[in-house]
Formats: C-alpha cells, structure tokens, sequence
C-alpha cells in the first residue's frame, strides 16, 4: 500500500473519471476477459466497481 508505493486508485495510475465508460464497454466487448469473470457483470455493474476504485 502507501508504505511501499503501490498506486490505490485508478487515478494514480493516469486513469481520468471520463475514461470509467468506455474502459467498462471495452471490457464488456473483450470475450476473454469476460469468460474469465467469476460471474457474469453488465457494462453498467463494471463501470460502477470502476468509479468505487477511482
């Protein structure tokens, strides 16, 4: 965590709260990833867990 500088938040990483939409369509449209959720999420439910991790 802070202690050894590991980014928290999608935010420290360069992420801007206007990509948290498509980076969610994204996900949604990639099968892989998709097929390797351990259960089955809208666009809208990734996009919400993306705004909490922002």
């Amino acid at each position: 965590k802070e202690d050894v500088g590991i980014p928290m938040r999608l935010r420290e990483l360069g992420m801007t709260e206007g990509q948290i939409s498509e980076a969610a369509q994204q996900v949604v449209g990639n099968a892989r990833l998709m097929r390797n959720n351990p259960r089955p999420a809208t666009a809208a439910q990734l996009a919400a867990l993306l705004h909490e991790a922002f």
